[in-house]
């Protein structure tokens, strides 16, 4: 794995911790947008590995292909 991508992965675990505490403290809502944001950082790094290719907005990681 790439330093970068391994540095994308380090970003989503602690953001899965902090919804974690979010959820511990009721506030599903915050929860949610955390851990979405989580799986944002994950696809980035899967980008990364594949197309060394750096995507940092929403619609550029939704929008690239892997094929």
């Amino acid at each position: 794995m790439t330093p970068e991508a391994g540095r994308y992965l380090d970003k989503a675990n602690r953001l899965l911790g902090e919804a974690d505490t979010m959820l511990d403290a009721k506030l599903h809502g915050a929860a949610g947008r955390t851990a979405y944001l989580a799986a944002f950082h994950v696809a980035q790094a899967f980008l990364f590995e594949r197309m060394a290719k750096v995507f940092k907005t929403h619609n550029g990681v939704q929008g690239s292909s892997c094929a």
